[in-house]
């Protein structure tokens, strides 16, 4: 949901029954006091946000999402190249931006039913490439958080070997004489 009024964030909060983050619409940092700050993902209570400052600037609120860890699913055409990413301090585990010293990655094999979902929403907006944010809960149950059109992708070829630079070559080459 996106939303700058307090009451719209307490209403969401009562009717999930539970937990809600805060993400940031922009980038990760800014500029307060003329001192660079970093925000990321942040789990608040509704009942205690300040009505007029929540009021200054749209907000994207979701559902908290418990999880086990995290998946970043890089879809190159159709080819899904899966990587868990998981967090060992609770920074991490809230948004794993926030503590990258923090974090260890595998290579994933996709289960069928998010390739074919994926595949779906790429194909329904026109799209060949897609970072898609996967919460994969306690119970193994994958949640996609959101698709980053333009989401990083190659600190994870460094770190597990998926070989998403080649995938892309493949598919901005196709069709072509070599």
């Amino acid at each position: 949901m996106l939303t700058n009024l307090h009451q719209e964030v307490i209403d969401f909060g009562n009717k999930i029954g539970g937990p809600v983050v805060c993400k940031q619409l922009s980038s990760l940092v800014f500029s307060e006091n003329d001192e660079m700050r970093t925000t990321y993902t942040t789990v608040i209570d509704p009942a205690t946000i300040e009505p007029a400052a929540f009021a200054a600037t749209a907000h994207l609120i979701q559902e908290f999402v418990p999880k086990a860890y995290e998946a970043r699913v890089t879809v190159v055409g159709r080819i899904p190249l899966g990587v868990v990413i998981r967090s060992a301090s609770e920074a991490g585990r809230i948004d794993w931006r926030s503590d990258y010293d923090a974090l260890t990655y595998e290579r994933i094999k996709v289960p069928e039913a998010v390739t074919d979902g994926v595949g779906r929403f790429l194909d329904a907006l026109g799209l060949n490439y897609g970072a898609f944010d996967f919460v994969i809960t306690p119970d193994g149950d994958w949640v996609m958080l959101e698709c980053n059109p333009a989401g990083q992708w190659l600190w994870l070829e460094h770190e597990t070997g998926v070989p998403i630079a080649a995938a892309l070559a493949d598919l901005l080459t196709e069709g072509r004489d070599r």
